[in-house]
């Protein structure tokens, strides 16, 4: 389909330096929990760069990193904003796009510096509080505790460290012997 469009312009008579603006996914491109699966078998939800040869820049959208994609030409912008727990790592920026007469770019990024940032900070309640508010004490914060036994109160505690906490992670959970779980098959 994307093909067909490109043709389409072409055939209207593209001229000059061109600019082509996209929802789509780009083959190649890394996405994160943010962006909706499609859910297409084989690859046919996506569309592969070259399809765009055509064009001297093409601005996409659909994912949440800002990256390029197999080619300078074609850019993610990404999301201005942190949506979920996998974009914790991404740095998020403005895509600025210089283009001379001859149609030839340069791309830069201007980092975006949240007022609030979402991060992960990691290690047992006791250590995370001992610690104090390590970075912004007003970020929002996903809280991975290493305790392996019970924590009275994780949420409420870790808070008075980092009034915005969104989350408490606990991979390390161990239920004690000593407690029995009700039969559910009755």
């Amino acid at each position: 389909a994307m093909s067909r469009v490109v043709q389409d312009i072409q055939d209207a008579g593209l001229q000059g330096r061109s600019v082509l603006m996209a929802h789509t996914f780009v083959t190649g491109g890394a996405a994160s929990d943010s962006e909706q699966e499609i859910g297409a078998v084989g690859g046919v939800e996506t569309v592969d760069h070259t399809t765009f040869d055509p064009f001297n820049y093409v601005a996409v959208g659909h994912l949440h990193r800002p990256q390029s994609v197999g080619s300078e030409r074609v850019q993610y912008a990404g999301s201005l904003m942190k949506y979920s727990l996998s974009e914790v790592d991404h740095d998020k920026s403005i895509t600025v796009v210089d283009m001379d007469a001859a149609g030839d770019i340069d791309v830069r990024r201007v980092p975006l510096v949240p007022p609030r940032d979402l991060r992960r900070v990691q290690g047992t309640l006791q250590d995370l509080i001992s610690l104090g508010a390590q970075g912004n004490r007003e970020d929002y914060v996903v809280a991975t505790l290493l305790d392996r036994g019970p924590v009275l109160y994780a949420m409420d505690r870790l808070r008075e460290i980092y009034p915005n906490a969104i989350h408490v992670e606990r991979p390390q959970w161990e239920l004690s012997s000593s407690i029995k779980l009700p039969n559910r098959d009755h």
